[in-house]
């Protein structure tokens, strides 16, 4: 298998190739932004905006002095909720859905995952194209789907290992109340836990490949940022001048320097594999890759960086929001440590199916969890059009409604517990379960496939976390999230305080026969 490296992201040359063919795009592609923009004024008239848009018009220089706040449009605009409505983000309109569409297009083939990854992440040009991998979906849904999943019982253990490894060095032992930046912290940690996974020992604690899979997965979100906000004529200036754009190709060119001389040495750029060339089979995503892509031509190091990206943005930013919960409801913590220790000490160690008996903390985990391009003219049921290239999203708000579950708005860390207590709903309510009533994770065909390894390496990062600290608020009032469009953003500059406990059980890792 030849490993394609796509081209340095520092390449002015390749750089300005690759800005004209992407600013050459004629409108209504499907995948420009200019081209979104184009569509929209000649065929979402019909759609209502709502929500309004904030600032100036759509050809401003800046793109974010217009768009609307996704969150409190579909929220707020109760008359559109049975309606498809439109919305104005940074890279044009986006149609929303009500819930009632779950069941047409969960397995539309003709709605795809893809080209809104392509969009969001401008994988037309070097810096971002690592990202492409994510539309060769044969390679990494099969890494995920028949190397990953499959795994689980045996990759347990090493997730335990490096968690522990980790949170010494993260999290240092400390008897007073002590400072930390939470978002950060869960950030490495979950970089470092991801990584023994995905490239295995040692590459996984090299400083270096560890620097790369964190910065890789915050500055490919900051860079995307700062392209949304500027039209499309003006980011091929940005691109080749933002200091932030610029940071995220340098960190992509590294990743290709150093995960390529281990793709060499592992011979899996030629289509070998370790065994093949006389060397230790290897049991990471990084041997996975290779050998489901079956010698076609495949970007492994953009493979590596997007399943990164993948598993280390999103878990890391949902670890987070969990943790506030429970620090927000510290009635849960005794609670959530008996458990842990009843778990933990009915097995003598880490399993897959200690993890999943740990229903009160999965009950706690899907409680905060309470997009698609067209790739043609998709006409629904009852005779809505969904035009070749639009945006489509159905927005989950509907979760927080009484008509589904009762007093919705408000926090509850046992509801999914009672759930599951009923009669034939031991499957239904947990954490990785969707649904229409439970669309975190997507649903049908376009559903996350990866979301049983988040899950359990959650866990287990909760588990250590919560029996080796006690944790609160500076101030006794969960940090605030920010929404930019669509987008919920975290602060990294808030502190959380922590401090040691005597843990009541020793997550001392075992013998490790995984990666």
């Amino acid at each position: 298998m030849a490993t394609n490296l796509v081209g340095d992201p520092d390449d002015p040359d390749l750089v300005l190739s690759h800005l004209l063919e992407a600013n050459s795009r004629p409108p209504g592609g499907g995948v420009g932004s200019s081209g979104m923009a184009s569509l929209a004024r000649r065929e979402f008239l019909y759609y209502q905006l709502a929500g309004g848009t904030q600032g100036g018009s759509l050809t401003s220089m800046k793109e974010n002095t217009k768009h609307t706040n996704v969150p409190g449009a579909t929220a707020a605009d109760v008359p559109l909720k049975d309606q498809p409505f439109q919305v104005m983000t940074h890279k044009g309109p986006k149609i929303i859905l009500p819930p009632r569409y779950v069941g047409e297009v969960q397995s539309d083939r003709r709605l795809s995952l893809d080209i809104p990854n392509e969009d969001d992440f401008f994988v037309q040009w070097p810096a971002f194209s690592p990202q492409a991998a994510f539309t060769d979906k044969h390679v990494l849904v099969d890494t995920i789907n028949k190397k990953l999943t499959p795994s689980l019982t045996r990759i347990t253990e090493p997730v335990n290992e490096e968690n522990e490894l980790a949170i010494r060095t993260l999290f240092p032992p400390t008897p007073e109340w002590t400072p930390i930046q939470l978002v950060d912290q869960l950030l490495l940690l979950t970089t470092q836990t991801s990584s023994r996974i995905f490239l295995g020992l040692p590459t996984c604690r090299d400083p270096e490949v560890i620097r790369i899979m964190r910065d890789y997965s915050a500055e490919l979100v900051a860079a995307s940022q700062v392209m949304m906000t500027w039209s499309a004529v003006l980011r091929p200036l940005v691109y080749l001048c933002h200091p932030t754009v610029r940071r995220l190709a340098r960190t992509v060119s590294s990743a290709r320097s150093i995960l390529a001389a281990e793709i060499r040495r592992r011979n899996l750029a030629s289509g070998q594999s370790d065994k093949k060339a006389g060397l230790e089979r290897r049991f990471d995503s990084l041997e996975w890759m290779a050998q489901v892509a079956h010698g076609k031509k495949f970007d492994l190091v953009g493979g590596q960086l997007s399943l990164g990206f993948g598993a280390i943005h999103t878990t890391s930013h949902t670890l987070t929001e969990v943790f506030y919960d429970i620090i927000d409801h510290p009635e849960l913590v005794d609670e959530l440590r008996k458990e842990i220790i009843n778990c933990f000490r009915e097995d003598g160690s880490w399993s897959k199916n200690t993890l999943y008996r740990m229903k009160l903390m999965d009950a706690v985990m899907k409680e905060i969890l309470f997009r698609r391009v067209a790739l043609e003219d998709v006409t629904l049921s009852d005779g809505t059009v969904l035009p070749r290239g639009v945006e489509v999203n159905i927005p989950n708000m509907h979760m927080r409604t009484d008509e589904l579950y009762p007093h919705a708005t408000k926090f509850d860390g046992k509801r999914f517990l009672n759930l599951r207590l009923q009669a034939g709903n031991e499957a239904k309510y947990q954490y990785t379960t969707t649904g229409q009533a439970s669309m975190g994770f997507g649903h049908g065909a376009h559903a996350c496939p990866g979301r049983f390894f988040a899950s359990n390496e959650m866990k287990l990062m909760l588990a250590h976390l919560l029996m080796k600290f006690d944790w609160k608020f500076v101030d006794g009032k969960r940090p605030q999230d920010h929404n930019v469009a669509e987008q919920m953003i975290l602060d990294h500059e808030v502190k959380i305080l922590y401090r040691s406990r005597e843990s009541e059980v020793e997550f001392v890792p075992g013998t490790s026969v995984g990666p």
